[in-house]
């Protein structure tokens, strides 16, 4: 068996952004929609999934647009033909769904 390997984020979200890859129009991000992208990974998942015991403080002003950012990516990333082939109908309804109450969530903070 061939070892697996996934890409590292930053490849992967250049990869979805480039026409040649993508069956669908690629995604496209404003540069502030790529920045909140990227402060999200890197500050924030990549710290709780590598968790080192450290004092956190979170600003919350901020999350609302970052958050919504990734939404926003996620949402159309997953209405490509690529991924819509390889979702049951009922999968695409509950991510729709969850989507939905994300971003009325968001809008709570």
């Amino acid at each position: 068996m061939p070892e697996g390997r996934l890409a590292n984020f930053k490849t992967l979200l250049v990869r979805c952004q480039d026409k040649k890859r993508m069956q669908d129009e690629p995604l496209v991000l404003t540069t502030a929609q790529l920045k909140d992208i990227c402060k999200l990974h890197e500050e924030f998942r990549n710290n709780f999934a590598h968790f080192i015991p450290m004092g956190w403080s979170i600003e919350k002003v901020g999350l609302p647009r970052i958050i919504g950012a990734a939404i926003d990516c996620i949402e159309d990333l997953m209405g490509c033909t690529q991924a819509l082939q390889k979702l049951t109908e009922n999968r695409k309804r509950r991510l729709l769904k969850s989507i939905k109450a994300t971003r009325a969530i968001l809008v709570g903070l």
